[in-house]
């Protein structure tokens, strides 16, 4: 019989499992809360869910590497076209 696990409350960071949850692990925190822009100061904090992209569940099991790739094509190419023709887009640069 299986039953339903249930989330520690001394968890740092309630995790749940599925494309969906990852898929909006990534949303939240590069566009909801724009963590994403402290990331360098903050990625080695261990407690809350904004310190590091808590990313590592999805990714081990491959569920979100599409998106990230995606996300991370989307802003090279902005930074690249703002530096090739010296302009802002999209607030990247």
């Amino acid at each position: 019989m299986i039953t339903e696990i249930k989330a520690d409350p001394r968890s740092a960071f309630p995790f749940h499992g599925g494309e969906t949850a990852g898929l909006n692990r990534v949303k939240d925190y590069i566009w909801k809360t724009h963590a994403i822009d402290t990331y360098k100061e903050t990625r080695n904090d261990l407690i809350g869910e904004e310190y590091s992209t808590k990313f590592s569940p999805w990714l081990a099991f491959n569920i979100i590497m599409t998106v990230l790739y995606a996300v991370l094509y989307a802003v090279l190419y902005a930074v690249l076209y703002a530096v090739l023709y010296d302009s802002v887009v999209c607030g990247v640069v």
